[in-house]
C-alpha cells in the first residue's frame, strides 16, 4: 500500500497539471500491486543517485529511492517525453531490467563541473 506521503505527492502532480487523474490512479495501483509483490519476497531494491560538484569536491544532491518507484516512474515518463530520450536513459533502463547492481552509469559535465553517478544496491 503506498504511504500517505507518495499519495500526497500523486494528488499534488494531478493538482498541478503534471499527470492526469487516470495517470494517477494507475500509479497508485501500479505502487500496491508492487507492495504486494514485494512481501514475502527477498529485501528490496533502490536506486541511490548522487551529484556531485567536482570542483569543490562536495556532494549536492544525494538520494536513494525504491526501484519499484522508479520503474513506475519511467512508465510514466516514456509515456510524456515519446521520442525524445537520451542513450543514457537506456543505459539506466536496461541496468534495472536486467537487475544488474552496484553503478550503472556515471557521466560528468565538464563546463559545469559536475558528476553524476547511480547505483542499484
Amino acid at each position: 500500500m503506498p504511504t500517505t506521503e507518495e499519495r500526497m505527492r500523486i494528488l499534488q502532480m494531478v493538482s498541478e497539471g503534471k499527470i492526469t487523474a487516470q495517470d494517477a490512479a494507475r500509479l497508485l495501483e501500479a505502487m500496491s500491486q508492487a507492495d504486494q509483490q514485494q512481501s514475502g519476497s527477498p529485501p528490496a531494491r533502490w536506486l541511490h543517485v548522487r551529484v556531485t560538484d567536482t570542483t569543490a569536491a562536495k556532494t549536492k544532491t544525494d538520494i536513494t529511492i525504491p526501484i519499484h518507484i522508479v520503474q513506475m516512474g519511467i512508465k510514466l515518463g516514456a509515456r510524456l517525453a515519446g521520442e525524445q530520450r537520451l542513450s543514457s536513459y537506456d543505459e539506466v533502463i536496461q541496468a534495472l531490467q536486467s537487475g544488474q547492481t552496484g553503478k550503472i552509469l556515471e557521466a560528468e559535465d565538464v563546463e559545469s563541473g559536475e558528476r553524476v553517478e547511480i547505483f542499484v544496491e
